[in-house]
C-alpha cells in the first residue's frame, strides 16, 4: 500500500517525466483520489485490525471451551 501511495504522489507531483508525459488535471485528481483511498484503507486497518484479531482470538477460545464440554 505504501508503494502505491508513493507512486500516486509521484505521478501527481511530477507526471511521468521519464517518458516525457505531462498529466492532465483529471489524471492528477485521479492520483489524489487513489492517495485518499489508500490512506482511508490504511487507517481503517489500523483502527479495526486489533479488534478483529481480538474477536478471532475470542472465537477460537470459545470453540476450544465448547469442544472440551462436548468431549466431557
Amino acid at each position: 500500500m505504501d508503494e502505491i501511495r508513493r507512486e500516486a504522489w509521484s505521478l501527481y507531483k511530477y507526471g511521468d517525466w521519464s517518458q516525457g508525459v505531462h498529466l492532465t488535471v483529471k489524471e492528477k485528481i485521479a492520483a489524489l483520489r487513489l492517495l485518499k483511498e489508500c490512506n482511508e484503507a490504511k487507517f481503517a486497518l489500523l483502527e479495526k485490525g486489533p479488534s478483529v484479531l481480538n474477536i478471532k482470538g475470542m472465537e477460537q477460545r470459545l470453540e476450544n471451551i465448547q469442544n472440551k464440554q462436548i468431549s466431557q
